[in-house]
């Protein structure tokens, strides 16, 4: 099976089905947050920021270690590891 290319020229990490951190995804790409790994308190302040199951995100950015994500018509600034704690998977795309 042939690994997706992505337009940085390396192997796409999240095929659809597959989850990866939102760390890893990049930028452009469609996600749906799968889980957020963590402490309770960091869980929480991650969900009022509107990484819930089943939402829709997408990287915009990345700077100064800082990853500029799109989620729920807003873009908000977080660390690259509090990226890493939220596991998404690739969005289906609708058939043609």
């Amino acid at each position: 099976m042939w690994a997706e290319q992505s337009i940085t020229g390396r192997a796409n990490p999240a095929p659809i089905g597959g989850v990866i951190p939102l760390a890893m995804a990049d930028a452009g790409t469609e996600m749906q947050v799968m889980t957020v790994k963590g402490k309770e308190d960091t869980k929480r302040f991650l969900e009022t920021l509107g990484f819930t199951k089943g939402s829709e995100v997408s990287v915009v950015n990345r700077m100064g270690g800082n990853v500029i994500v799109r989620v729920k018509e807003s873009r908000v600034a977080i660390s690259q590891s509090m990226a890493a704690k939220i596991l998404c998977c690739g969005k289906e795309q609708p058939a043609p």
